[in-house]
This record gives structure tokens, C-alpha cells and sequence, in this order.
């Protein structure tokens, strides 16, 4: 049982939840222009393989373990005035059965999928109003590297797994929860969630099925009432769309007879391949609807007092965060129309 849940005040959380999240949509801009411009310095000491290894190593360093992992935490520790156990608590670190953590593989494996489609739709959506995405260094090396495989499981994967969860689905998730969830405003928590995953990667291609994904795993952790699904269902999605990459890029064996039989689907089959999603929708649907939530239900991490309204001034971070994410993403798409 949780035994200092009761003293963690919902103002203070509330306010520690605004900060963390100026600072960190702040701090993911800088670490941006950062990297763009320390990237260059280094091309006289690397490949262009080289390069690109160095710039996604050091900006995901920056952006996860620096911003994600322990800006935030030392936020809700000061701001919030808490103890570590306590910010442990507040973002989520509670154990769940062993029924949600199997559920959460399958959940993150069909999730890529689902996430497919909806990137597909809104890339069509984007490109119909005038979206050219800009050329520039990325795109995997000409030649399978187990190496690079397992770099990019860790930067795409690992780190995000766990650091994201913890900034996002940690204390703004209970501080969002508290705020704003009842019986009537059900909604406006998961479309806050949505949105907040959404503009945290700052960039038009991924808001879009990140928000999806963020509304999705905010359901998961409303339900299983612990962070540790929501990691499972990120790891396994990340490390499941890195796998296709390679195995379209370098044509493994099985797999990339896969990925030739959905292209060759989707350009003389569409209708099965529609079929065929709808069906991985369904079955999606079904096994998050058979996460279990715990018998016992822990008493609210925050003090839920109704009285609570949030300022204008207590809001004046969130707004930041919402005017620089937001700002960086409207310009990622006009960027995109320069090229």
C-alpha cells in the first residue's frame, strides 16, 4: 500500500506538471537546433553513415535520458515539492498483473499496425494540402549492420519506452487525471493525452498516429492503473517497426516476402488489404479490452479536491508548452513546403 499517497498535493503536482512540460518542449527545440548545429562540425570525422549515428545517438540522449528522464523527475521532486518515492508514485511505478504485462505484447505488436494505417491516412491528408516532406540525411545504411540494428532498438525503442512513459504517462498523466476525469469529462482527458503525445515529437508526419498512440496507451494505463503495461505496449510497437524497416530494406528471409505481398496488396487487392486491417482493428480493440483493472483499487495518488480550479497563472506553463510544441510543428509543415 502506498503510504505517503495521501500528502502529495494536487496544486503543486498540477503546477510541476505545467513547468515540466514548458521545459521540456522547450529543451526538445533546443536540442533540435543543438544537434544541427554540432552535426556539421563533425563531417569531416565521419561517413555519412557515421554522421547519422552520431546525430540520432546524441540528439536521442539529449532529448530522453537529459530531458524526458531526469529534467522531469527533478521538476516534480522541487517544484512539486516530493520526495523520490513520491514521484515514483505519482508516475505510476506500481506493479500489475501478470494477465496485463502478456496482454501488453500482442497489444503492441497489432499496434504498429493500427498506427500504420493512421500515419497513412494523414500523410495522404497532408499531401493534399501541400506537404512535401524535405530531403536530408536519414534512411538506413546499404548494408545490414547488426551493430546499427541494435543501436537502433535502443535509441527508437528502450529509451523511449521508458523515458517518454515517464514524462508523459507519469505526473501529467495523475495531475490530467485528477483535474479533469469524471463520468461527464471522460473525453477531454483522453483528447488532452492525445494531444499532449502528439505535439510532444513536435513534427507534423508523426503528430497525427502519436496522438492516436498517446489516446490509446492513456486507456491502458486508466485501466491497468500502472505505467508498466504502457512501456511493454511502446517497447514492443517501436522495436516492431524498427524490425520492418530492415526487413523491407535488406529483405530478410519470410519477412520481407511479407512486406512485398502488402505492397503487392495494397496496389491489386486494396479491398483484402482493407478486409485484413479491419480485422487487426477489431482484434486490437478486443485485447485492450481484456486489460484487467486491479481488484483492490489504490486510493487516488493526488488529493482529488473539487475545489481545485487551475488559474490562468497556473495554467501559463501548459499554454507555453501548447505555443512552442505547437509553433514548431505548424513549421515543420511550412518547411516542408520549401522543398
Amino acid at each position: 500500500m502506498l503510504v505517503e499517497s495521501s500528502k502529495l498535493s494536487i496544486q503543486n503536482s498540477y503546477k510541476a506538471a505545467g513547468l515540466s512540460m514548458f521545459l521540456l518542449s522547450v529543451g526538445l527545440l533546443l536540442a533540435r537546433l543543438f544537434v544541427s548545429v554540432a552535426a556539421p562540425l563533425f563531417v569531416p570525422h565521419f561517413s555519412e553513415n557515421g554522421l547519422r549515428v552520431f546525430i540520432d545517438t546524441l540528439f536521442t540522449v539529449l532529448a530522453q535520458v537529459l530531458l524526458c528522464l531526469m529534467l522531469v523527475f527533478l521538476v516534480y521532486k522541487v517544484r512539486g515539492k516530493n520526495s523520490t518515492r513520491q514521484v515514483l508514485e505519482l508516475s505510476n511505478i506500481k506493479k500489475t498483473n501478470l494477465r496485463n504485462v502478456l496482454l501488453a505484447v500482442p497489444i503492441g505488436l497489432l499496434g504498429i499496425f493500427v498506427t500504420m494505417g493512421v500515419s497513412m491516412l494523414s500523410m495522404i491528408l497532408i499531401n493534399l494540402l501541400g506537404y512535401n516532406r524535405a530531403s536530408g540525411v536519414g534512411g538506413l545504411p546499404t548494408q545490414f549492420s547488426m551493430g546499427f540494428f541494435i543501436l537502433q532498438l535502443v535509441l527508437i525503442a528502450v529509451l523511449p519506452a521508458i523515458c517518454e512513459e515517464f514524462a508523459i504517462r507519469g505526473g501529467l498523466f495523475n495531475t490530467l487525471y485528477s483535474t479533469t476525469y469524471s463520468k461527464n469529462k471522460k473525453a477531454k482527458f483522453y483528447v488532452l493525452m492525445a494531444l499532449a503525445f502528439g505535439l510532444f515529437h513536435q513534427n507534423i508526419t508523426q503528430f497525427f498516429y502519436t496522438a492516436f498512440f498517446g489516446f490509446i496507451i492513456a486507456y491502458v494505463v486508466v485501466k491497468t492503473k500502472s505505467i508498466f503495461p504502457a512501456i511493454i505496449i511502446h517497447f514492443v510497437n517501436n522495436a516492431a517497426s524498427v524490425f520492418i524497416s530492415h526487413a523491407a530494406m535488406y529483405n530478410f528471409r519470410f519477412f520481407g516476402q511479407i512486406n512485398n505481398s502488402i505492397n503487392y496488396g495494397l496496389r491489386n487487392n486494396l479491398i483484402g488489404v482493407i478486409l485484413i486491417y479491419v480485422a487487426i482493428v477489431l482484434v486490437f480493440t478486443l485485447l485492450l479490452k481484456l486489460l484487467k483493472t486491479p481488484l483492490q483499487k489504490e486510493q487516488p495518488i493526488l488529493i482529488n479536491n473539487a475545489t481545485f480550479k487551475p488559474t490562468l497563472n497556473d495554467n501559463a506553463f501548459f499554454i507555453g508548452a501548447i505555443v512552442v510544441s505547437g509553433s514548431f510543428t505548424l513549421f515543420t509543415f511550412i518547411w516542408g513546403l520549401m522543398y
